[in-house]
């Protein structure tokens, strides 16, 4: 029998689905000292897949973290196919996923699609992948998959340095890349 695929030791971020970005992160501004919030309009995804196929994942992004933990709220705008869609279709707000950075994507992706977690999409964002798989009969939410690559400990090392002894200015940002 092969090694099972470890997620790690730990989550790498729980990302949430709202209904208004702008107005949820001024609340968890606001109610509880998260921030400063990166976010990212329509986020340039490439190669946008879904059982192998061209598909469509259209959402804005605000990063930040909240008691200590990375968060990602997403702002759905456009999703296809019919599975895409589904994977968002929850009433708003919801946890959405949980995220783990994993050092052979791949393989974690085959091992959770034999496990009974099949993956319903995968995309890039530059050097970033990552894919969703459907955990939501066992956890009530997704698990998403991140390559874990130097883009990736960059963006959220970025966000967690700009969390500490962050003093409430500025507080909705965008990254620079």
């Amino acid at each position: 029998m092969s090694a099972v695929p470890s997620l790690g030791d730990q989550v790498h971020h729980y990302g949430y689905v709202v209904q208004n970005l702008e107005q949820t992160m001024n609340d968890l501004i606001t109610r509880l000292g998260a921030g400063p919030f990166f976010v990212i309009e329509n986020v340039p995804l490439q190669d946008v897949r879904s059982d192998g196929e061209s598909a469509v994942f259209d959402h804005s992004s605000g990063f930040a973290v909240c008691g200590g933990t990375p968060i990602e709220l997403m702002q759905i705008h456009d999703t296809s196919p019919s599975q895409v869609s589904a994977g968002f279709s929850q009433s708003r707000p919801h946890v959405h996923h949980v995220a783990w950075a994993v050092p052979s994507l791949e393989a974690t992706i085959e091992h959770l699609d034999r496990s009974g977690y099949p993956s319903w999409l995968r995309a890039e964002l530059g050097d970033i992948r990552f894919s969703y798989h459907d955990a939501s009969s066992t956890l009530g939410h997704h698990i998403e998959l991140h390559h874990d690559s130097d883009a990736l400990r960059g963006f959220f090392g970025m966000i967690r340095e700009a969390s500490e002894g962050w003093d409430g200015s500025d507080p909705i940002r965008t990254p620079e890349f």
